[in-house]
């Protein structure tokens, strides 16, 4: 079973932090963010996790809530969450008990190998608790390909609503269209730019145009001279070329 757009949240209760049990029920009446990531204490898992808690403050102002959730166990969640700092609960799912119902559990392509794991998943669940909708994921958007889950995105929303994100294993940047935050929507996505590969982060300038970190440039062995940093222009959601 897998949720859909309008579908009620499972009432599934999962161990969190201080030894508590938590469900996303218990949210009720609050702007819920749920982000479901591979690990604890990896690489990716830890920059996105800093991500949420550095812009926590701003979810915050809007009145959001943060949860995280990943099979980890809850010992593992509260030296994660201690050492990093974060401010919102994680929730250990070992049975992959409310993974499955937002249906997160994938076969992934990681170092040319089939595993079976998280794909790395975040959701927007409707706040007003008064509503008949109350408790219905608002959007989800797919990322048509292999290994296309979107991973980093640009720390603030650009005013035109059109927004930068990496596909993390497909190394591609993909473009949404959020003008409309309940019906959001893929524009286009693209993959290396003059040798350099697999985008990272990425940061609007002033000019309408955005900085993208690239990990790699001239391939991924040891001849690679390592990535950099491109200025992108020209693209769907940039100054000059906005719909």
């Amino acid at each position: 079973m897998s949720l859909k757009i309008g579908d009620k949240l499972p009432k599934v209760r999962l161990p969190a932090n201080g030894g508590r049990e938590v469900g996303l029920q218990d949210y009720k009446g609050k702007k819920l963010v749920v982000y479901f990531y591979p690990k604890d204490n990896t690489p990716g898992c830890t920059t996105e996790g800093t991500q949420f808690r550095d812009l926590y403050p701003q979810f915050k102002k809007l009145g959001a809530t943060i949860v995280g959730c990943s099979r980890d166990s809850l010992k593992s969640h509260e030296g994660f969450k201690e050492k990093m700092a974060f401010p919102f609960e994680l929730l250990s799912d070992a049975e992959e008990k409310l993974c499955s119902q937002f249906d997160v559990i994938k076969m992934k392509n990681m170092y040319g190998k089939k595993v079976r794991g998280i794909e790395r998943s975040t959701f927007v669940i409707d706040a007003d608790g008064k509503s008949p909708k109350y408790g219905q994921v608002v959007a989800s958007v797919a990322v048509p390909g292999s290994g296309g889950t979107p991973h980093h995105t640009e720390a603030e929303m650009p005013p035109s609503g059109f927004l930068l994100a990496n596909a993390f294993e497909s190394g591609r940047t993909v473009v949404f269209d959020l003008r409309q935050p309940q019906h959001p929507s893929l524009v286009t996505s693209f993959g290396d730019l003059d040798g350099y590969m697999h985008p990272h982060t990425y940061v609007r300038l002033p000019n309408g145009h955005a900085l993208a970190t690239f990990q790699y440039h001239g391939g991924h062995d040891a001849k690679s001279d390592g990535g950099g940093i491109v200025e992108l222009c020209g693209v769907v959601g940039l100054r000059g070329l906005e719909r």
